[in-house]
């Protein structure tokens, strides 16, 4: 993460690639950069590129209450990232954040769910490691 610090979590869930023969798991991954003013990222890593460039709406649940969000997508439309200390502070006391967001026109939905049990130690661990305050 360019001199940052990171952690990456595994979903409870699988999605499958677009012929059904693959299955894996996306990654969440929570990092921040030193000396940056919005230091604080999050992104998920997904095997099947999803349709579109620039933005996606993705349906962010934490502990079930929820929003719709832009995020941005990233190298070869693989990753959905959402940069700001606000997105990563909601994680801190929550127990699991549930992202669900459209693959592309005839592909149906991407869904990603991801236990946050230990995530506010780990983010003060990143924090520390990035020289900023937690969020």
């Amino acid at each position: 993460m360019d001199g940052g610090a990171a952690v990456t979590l595994r979903s409870t869930n699988t999605l499958s690639t677009g012929n059904r023969s693959i299955e894996y798991h996306p990654l969440l991954t929570i990092g921040c950069k030193p000396g940056k003013v919005s230091s604080w990222t999050q992104s998920v890593r997904i095997r099947e590129a999803t349709s579109g460039s620039g933005t996606v709406q993705v349906s962010v649940r934490v502990d079930g209450a929820g929003r719709s969000e832009a995020w941005r997508l990233g190298r070869a439309n693989s990753s959905l990232s959402l940069d700001g200390r606000e997105g990563v502070a909601r994680l801190l006391d929550a127990r699991q954040l549930n992202l669900d967001w459209r693959m592309g026109y005839f592909s149906g939905r991407g869904q990603a769910v991801f236990s946050l049990a230990g995530i506010r130690d780990a983010v003060a661990r990143i924090a520390a490691a990035c020289g900023i305050d937690p969020p």
